[in-house]
């Protein structure tokens, strides 16, 4: 048989094949005995929608005054009087955030992650808690169960116990600030107070 001839015949088999599966198939998931879909869903209520406004993948981006960048983000959020185009509002009230993700970047190029279970956002501050992340470029990491962020100043700080492991050791402490020093350089410096241990390991 010619390869020409071959050819010929797959062009037609071929097709044919296709649509035997996609009627198998379709055969298949038309005889569902249960009759649930393959496609899950959510049951959702118009009333629980109204009660329980929220936002999937909100976002805030925006400059302290010192001219840190600031940038946020959270798997959901659900405001107290609502949010606007998918991004992060604090109006009056605390909207409460899942999952939250923040960065900051100083004018000397230094970059703070924190990352936090959940968190509230009111008056232009962000109350994070559950398992609060901190680690920075310059080679810090620093944990906490809360932190705040002032979004006017791009300070952070906590009264809670800190853990902080530095490049030269590791230290506790039962209050920190991280706050950019008042000279307009943009550098920033961390404030240690309450019970401060250190362990130096050169």
């Amino acid at each position: 048989m010619s390869r020409t001839r071959i050819v010929q015949m797959l062009r037609v088999l071929l097709p044919l094949a296709a649509l035997v599966l996609l009627s198998t198939l379709f055969l298949f998931s038309g005889n569902r005995e249960d009759g649930e879909s393959l496609l899950p869903y959510a049951e959702v209520t118009p009333e629980t929608l109204a009660e329980r406004p929220s936002v999937i993948n909100p976002t805030y981006a925006g400059v302290a005054r010192d001219g840190t960048e600031i940038s946020m983000s959270a798997d959901s959020a659900n405001p107290a009087t609502g949010t606007r185009g998918g991004s992060l509002t604090s109006a009056d009230g605390a909207s409460t955030i899942d999952n939250v993700s923040m960065m900051l970047r100083d004018t000397a190029g230094v970059v703070t992650d924190l990352v936090a279970g959940s968190g509230e956002l009111a008056d232009g501050r962000v109350h994070l808690r559950e398992g609060v992340k901190v680690t920075t470029s310059a080679g810090w990491a620093m944990t906490s169960s809360a932190l705040e962020a002032e979004l006017a100043t791009g300070t952070l700080s906590t009264k809670e116990q800190v853990d902080v492991l530095a490049p030269f050791g590791t230290l506790t402490a039962q209050e920190m600030k991280l706050r950019s020093l008042p000279d307009g350089s943009g550098q920033r410096v961390l404030d240690l107070k309450g019970g401060v241990r250190m362990i130096y390991r050169p």
